[in-house]
């Protein structure tokens, strides 16, 4: 492949921290870490008061208006003490059913099978769900040291990528065991491409890493940042790689070679904490980011050209994911609480379903 470099870059490499600047990162990474687990970037007025606060952190469409979300609440302000929530809607109008709110779940990721889904925990437990039969207990199949920042798993079903506080791990699927495990990149997001056979790692230094999925070795550097980057998405093809940065740098690279083929900077506000979503289309032909200007807006980009093709306003607090919809649509989640479903050619709201938690809630 062009541009990936011979040597190779021992996972057992030097800890992270011995690094020049990336220990100087790790106060910055105490917050991210902070404003992931507990879904809010700022904490709205709504928590201050008496009223009750939930945040849609994680979503996954399971078709026909079902839905699996992770909620976290605040049911009577700073009195009441955060809450951790698995939501369950079986149709568009059904009410979220409150499932296993002992699992304190922050992180939520597709299943090897469209019925199955894997739930990270704040003590560090990975569970397999089956959708189809939620009234059955969540299975634990791994477990972390320290909460479950976030969780993915390869397209062929066989292995299931787990990130820490300051590590990232890897475990096969058919077997159980482990693949590999980083402790010197100190990941702040990832994303794991269609083949199955590779991992792009964002790590505290701006560094965005090639890593091969079955032993974990390094296989190139794609580009380095002084900025902070936020979230990367991989198209479905493979071919191109969308990174936000924290001061609103959108860059879109190709995959083989590494050039860029497109760049855009959107206006940042400097007391609007950033949202973290970037996510492709099936077809690839479209990506949803965040717009740093509102924090609570989305904006939709023709991937060919890199035009800013529409911008998706009603959330009234910061979004924190999207994805598109089986039928083409966009599904959006938030602090406000809602997961709304977006037309775009309108850029008008589909639905509008508030999700929650039962003040009585455990």
């Amino acid at each position: 492949m062009p541009g990936v470099s011979a040597a190779f870059t021992s996972p057992v490499a030097a800890p992270w921290v011995l690094r020049p600047g990336a220990a100087a990162a790790v106060s910055l990474a105490a917050v991210s870490l902070l404003t992931l687990l507990l879904g809010v970037a700022f904490l709205p007025a709504e928590i201050q008061s008496a009223r009750p606060f939930s945040s849609v952190t994680h979503s996954l469409d399971l078709g026909d208006g079902a839905a699996i979300s992770l909620v976290w609440s605040m049911p009577s302000g700073y009195g009441g003490g955060r809450k951790f929530h698995l939501a369950l809607r079986r149709a568009v109008l059904a009410d979220a059913e409150f499932l296993w709110s002992e699992l304190q779940p922050v992180s939520l990721a597709t299943g090897p099978a469209p019925d199955h889904a894997f739930i990270g925990t704040w003590d560090g437990a990975i569970y397999r769900l089956n959708v189809a039969k939620a009234t059955s207990e969540p299975i634990c199949v791994q477990r972390h040291r320290g909460p479950v920042v976030a969780l993915a798993c390869s397209a062929d079903g066989r292995c299931l990528v787990s990130q820490g506080a300051f590590d990232l791990r890897a475990w096969d699927l058919t077997d159980g065991c482990d693949r590999w495990r980083r402790t010197d990149v100190a990941p702040f997001c990832f994303a794991l491409a269609p083949d199955s056979q590779t991992a792009f790692v964002v790590n505290l230094e701006g560094d965005v890493l090639e890593i091969d999925l079955l032993s974990g070795r390094s296989l190139r550097s794609m580009t380095q940042s002084n900025d902070q980057i936020i979230q990367v998405a991989i198209s479905p093809s493979g071919n191109a790689l969308a990174i936000l940065g924290a001061t609103g740098r959108l860059l879109v690279l190709d995959v083989q070679s590494g050039a860029p083929l497109w760049e855009k900077s959107i206006r940042f506000l400097a007391h609007q904490a950033p949202a973290r979503v970037a996510a492709f289309s099936p077809s690839g032909r479209l990506l949803v980011t965040s717009d740093h200007e509102q924090g609570n807006a989305l904006v939709v980009w023709d991937v060919a050209t890199g035009r800013r093709l529409q911008t998706l306003r009603g959330h009234r607090r910061i979004v924190h994911g999207a994805d598109f919809a089986d039928g083409g649509e966009i599904r959006s989640w938030s602090a406000d609480g809602t997961i709304r479903t977006w037309d775009l050619n309108t850029g008008a709201a589909l639905s509008i379903v508030a999700i929650e938690p039962p003040l009585n809630a455990t």
